[in-house]
């Protein structure tokens, strides 16, 4: 975050922790319609896995997470991609701090 110089100095920009949450949730939130989507429409079902990408990092655990309730493993999956989406905002902030300069 940067601030402005002088007596009204005030941060612009978003903070990283903020930048980080809101991606978070908006990535935990995507599987949802997405695979509501993906069930009625064929394209959808194709770019599922661009979307959701927490889903495509736990589908080795799917031998283990078969006999696990559907909430269960969806609400994992919500975690991951949610994990995935914020730390991939931080790291695009990053790199487009890097090459601005």
């Amino acid at each position: 975050m940067r601030n402005r110089e002088g007596p009204t100095a005030r941060p612009t920009g978003v903070s990283n922790e903020r930048l980080f949450w809101t991606a978070a949730v908006i990535g935990a939130l995507l599987p949802f319609p997405v695979a509501l989507l993906a069930l009625v429409w064929r394209p959808a079902e194709a770019v599922a896995p661009l979307l959701t990408p927490g889903l495509v990092l736990l589908a080795p655990l799917g031998g283990v997470t078969a006999g696990w309730p559907a909430l269960v493993t969806v609400l994992l999956a919500s975690a991951a991609n949610g994990l995935v989406a914020g730390v991939g905002a931080l790291l695009v902030r990053r790199v487009w701090g890097m090459l601005r300069r």
